[in-house]
């Protein structure tokens, strides 16, 4: 995730205020995008010479390791999202102001990979043949940004974004044939309480679009 984030940081850094442009208004734009959501595809609708409509979806995977107290777990990560969202032009060029909502579907799977004993909350619990196994899910939330699209006007743009979507804490529930009810709460909120990065989400991503 961080990785992909990296990619697409300093690209998404050029937001420019163009000239105003004399192109013809198509109305329509369709686009492909990289960001922090990961791959996804968009259309633009112009409502004015200054307000558009924007629709898009986007979806990423990673599989990594996290250790989280005594457990270390496979975290495999899977974001599936729509965002609807109005983006304003100011100046009548390629600078917009975004404003919107993003619907999710986002969810971190834990399987412990851990063996011997482990401290659990207040206890120590012996994990060998034992797991501890559960999943995080952050859901939508608003979403706010700057960027730059001639998407509604004809021909090819470049685009780019950077904003926030406001998801709140991921909520985590786990699973285990060896830790007690306690413990495992516990668990969940010490999780919880670490995953707090993704209350606010930041977005940055770069890519083409076509207006017809």
């Amino acid at each position: 995730m961080h990785k992909l984030m990296l990619t697409v940081a300093g690209a998404g850094m050029l937001l420019t205020t163009a000239p105003v442009m004399a192109e013809t208004m198509s109305g329509w734009g369709a686009g492909a995008r990289l960001s922090s959501l990961g791959y996804g595809v968009e259309v633009t609708k112009s409502l004015t010479r200054q307000l558009n409509a924007r629709v898009g979806v986007n979806t990423f995977s990673h599989s990594d390791t996290r250790t989280e107290g005594d457990i270390t777990y496979d975290a495999d990560l899977s974001l599936r999202n729509a965002n609807l969202l109005l983006d304003w032009h100011p100046f009548e060029n390629g600078f917009r102001m975004s404003l919107g909502y993003l619907l999710s579907n986002n969810e971190l799977d834990l399987e412990s990979q851990s063996t011997g004993t482990v401290t659990v909350g207040n206890s120590e619990y012996e994990l060998d043949g034992g797991y501890v196994n559960g999943t995080a899910e952050m859901g939508g939330g608003a979403y706010v940004g700057l960027g730059y699209s001639r998407a509604g006007r004809s021909g090819w743009s470049f685009t780019a974004d950077l904003g926030v979507v406001m998801q709140g804490s991921p909520d985590v529930s786990l699973t285990s044939n060896v830790v007690g009810d306690e413990d495992l709460r516990a668990e969940e909120r010490e999780l919880e309480s670490d995953l707090d990065e993704f209350d606010r989400y930041p977005v940055v991503g770069i890519g083409i679009s076509y207006g017809f």
